[in-house]
């Protein structure tokens, strides 16, 4: 096996993994730590790792994140650590996954910084597994799942009757810079991506071909359009539902509640799931992924006042990767936990001030970089919003430098 075959061939659904985001970053040899009795000899390799990887990177990777990477590359047979931690995050005990979670957060922070790639991708597994993949199919990848923008590099590690998965992919990872092997052209594509089937299998002797797509938040502004599309005068006021013309009563309906606020989409029995957009009465709008009722999933959410969150959702709440902008002229992207700012990300503030780092309950907590429209400039600790600890300030002119204990 190799990293462009390990493929799971059925596609089954799991909970999600963000348990990470907030776990604190440490230097590689720590976060190896917890998982050394899982692979032998991981210690070893892992200053292999740090020794061979590729620093200073010119995407502002440390080397112990520049390695994290490389050691997801390296090869070294039937236990090569990309099969175990594949092995772990397909696991369907998610608890199992906890002793990770310091390697996911550090390989997480790398690979975010890592150019974006979107092209068409190639992988691939040495058997026939097309029956478990239909035309309209939805799935999600959990692992961390390698490919080439070669085919011809995915085809010399295949034999007849294996299945070739084309991909078109919007927010693949180039790590190409950071791994063993720099010729092959390899893009990751970060546990929890998404995919819709295009079309069914095709047979293209000695192979067959599945054609996936990579689901985005794009797909929920365009069902939003779709739907729109699909007009029903409300009967009253008061509390209805509707099922679409020529569409099947389980899936699409228009529902407006006594309060109301208007659903259009996918539900099951009573509650809101699959595939809708609400308007509620506030002037809020969501589109996007809903289970049993709630926002979780996918989507985008436009508060009244101004505001414009994208990313993943929750139990009705922002939680995992995510963007949102500001009505002030402020950004915030990156990590998210129960609807606050909690793990990773870059906030750019309305005044032109900048910070990239670790965030807690909403506040900057922990290490982290400020870069001031004055031209000053700050690394080092945060505690509750507030420069705390060690760290170094430096004024625009560069008359002083302050270290602070």
């Amino acid at each position: 096996m190799h990293r462009f075959t390990d493929i799971e061939s059925t596609s089954k659904r799991l909970p999600p993994v963000y348990g990470y985001l907030t776990h604190q970053l440490v230097p590689l040899s720590k976060a190896l730590e917890p998982i050394s009795s899982t692979i032998d000899q991981l210690d070893r390799f892992g200053k292999i790792a740090k020794n061979e990887c590729h620093f200073p990177s010119e995407y502002g990777l440390t080397r112990d994140e520049s390695a994290a990477v490389y050691l997801y590359t390296m090869e070294w047979g039937e236990n090569s650590f990309y099969q175990v931690i594949n092995r772990a995050l397909r696991a369907e005990d998610r608890s199992a996954l906890k002793p990770w979670f310091a390697y996911l957060k550090l390989f997480d922070v790398a690979v975010q910084k890592l150019p974006n790639v979107r092209k068409n991708l190639w992988r691939g597994v040495s058997k026939d597994i097309t029956r478990n993949f239909k035309k309209g199919d939805e799935f999600t990848w959990w692992t961390i799942s390698s490919c080439s923008t070669s085919v011809n590099i995915i085809k010399d590690f295949l034999g007849p009757n294996s299945t070739l998965f084309l991909i078109e992919a919007i927010n693949g990872k180039d790590v190409s810079s950071c791994t063993n092997y720099p010729n092959e052209n390899e893009v990751i594509l970060c546990p929890g991506t998404r995919f819709r089937v295009v079309s069914d299998p095709l047979d293209q002797p000695p192979m067959h071909l599945i054609h996936l797509q990579e689901i985005t938040d794009d797909d929920e502004e365009s069902l939003s359009t779709g739907l729109k599309t699909m007009t029903m005068a409300s009967a009253s006021k008061a509390a209805s539902t509707h099922t679409l013309p020529n569409v099947k009563a389980s899936q699409v309906h228009i529902h407006t509640d006594q309060s109301g606020n208007r659903y259009e989409g996918e539900m099951k029995g009573e509650n809101r799931h699959g595939k809708g957009k609400m308007d509620f009465a506030s002037g809020d709008k969501y589109t996007g992924d809903w289970i049993e009722g709630k926002r979780t999933g996918h989507g985008v959410y436009i508060f009244a006042r101004g505001n414009r969150y994208e990313g993943q959702w929750k139990d009705n709440k922002m939680h995992g990767k995510g963007q949102i902008d500001l009505a002030n002229g402020g950004k915030y992207t990156g990590d998210w936990i129960e609807g606050k700012r909690t793990g990773h990300g870059v906030f750019i503030y309305s005044s032109g001030d900048r910070y990239e780092g670790q965030f807690k309950d909403n506040n900057r907590h922990g290490q982290g970089k400020m870069d001031y429209a004055n031209g000053d400039k700050y690394t080092g600790d945060y505690i509750e919003d507030k420069r705390t600890g060690h760290g170094v300030y430096m004024f625009a002119s560069g008359s002083r430098i302050y270290a602070m204990q």
